[in-house]
């Protein structure tokens, strides 16, 4: 079947490394977006993509 592709791409992956270290370093989703250049929704995404707890 045709469509997007279900996950994240290499690239996605070390975004969302890098996303989590930073939440664990206590950033604010606002920062942590502008860090790593994403929009604050797919900042969510990365945390809990990789297992994290929403508590921004």
């Amino acid at each position: 079947m045709g469509g997007k592709k279900k996950g994240l791409s290499q690239e996605a992956i070390k975004k969302a490394e890098t996303a989590v270290m930073l939440y664990k370093e206590k950033k604010t989703a606002e920062e942590i977006a502008g860090i790593i250049g994403v929009g604050r929704s797919t900042v969510y995404c990365y945390l809990e993509a990789m297992g994290q707890k929403r508590n921004l």
